[in-house]
């Protein structure tokens, strides 16, 4: 029996920056970001996958407020670190539904 206290989200304001939010598994973080309560950044360098997304958060009934989709290339470093430079200031959090090939953070978030 384990007995490490229940996860709790942290107390400062919480960005999730999600790395493939517009495929199937990322649709599915990017809900459970947004009922969480955090921002949640989705790069694509598609812009109507972002607005797919946007449309099939509010089908299913997820305020889609705290929603922030932005065209971007998250295979160019450059790209990623103006993402993150443009965050406010809160914890960020990174998550992959998919592989970024080169990105430093890969192994369990940055």
């Amino acid at each position: 029996m384990s007995t490490s206290a229940p996860h709790r989200p942290p107390a400062s304001p919480s960005v999730v920056i999600v790395a493939g939010g517009t495929g199937n598994i990322g649709e599915g973080i990017v809900r459970a970001g947004l009922s969480a309560g955090a921002t949640v950044v989705v790069p694509s360098r598609d812009q109507s996958r972002l607005d797919a997304l946007r449309r099939y958060v509010v089908e299913f009934g997820v305020n889609s407020a705290k929603l922030d989709t932005r065209v971007a290339d998250i295979g160019d470093f450059t790209q990623i670190l103006a993402l993150y430079a443009q965050q406010p200031k809160a914890t960020v959090h990174t998550l992959f539904a998919r592989p970024v090939p080169g990105f430093p953070f890969q192994a369990g978030g940055g």
